[in-house]
């Protein structure tokens, strides 16, 4: 049990840096612009809500 939330919790730190190296790597305008955060934000939310939806359905 504890091996796995240790596997899960290194593959969230490490997407989350990954997705942070290549994003100033690639689009280092859009990663500083906050005109850009705040329109993807309501998107981005409807797509969590949707995810959310559909693990809880689907378990």
């Amino acid at each position: 049990m504890k091996a796995r939330i240790l596997v899960w919790t290194a593959m969230m730190f490490g997407g989350a840096a990954l997705g942070i190296i290549l994003d100033l790597s690639w689009f280092s305008g859009l990663f500083r612009n906050i005109y850009f955060h705040l329109i993807t934000l309501v998107p981005g939310a409807g797509l969590m809500r949707l995810v959310m939806l559909v693990s809880r359905n689907t378990g």
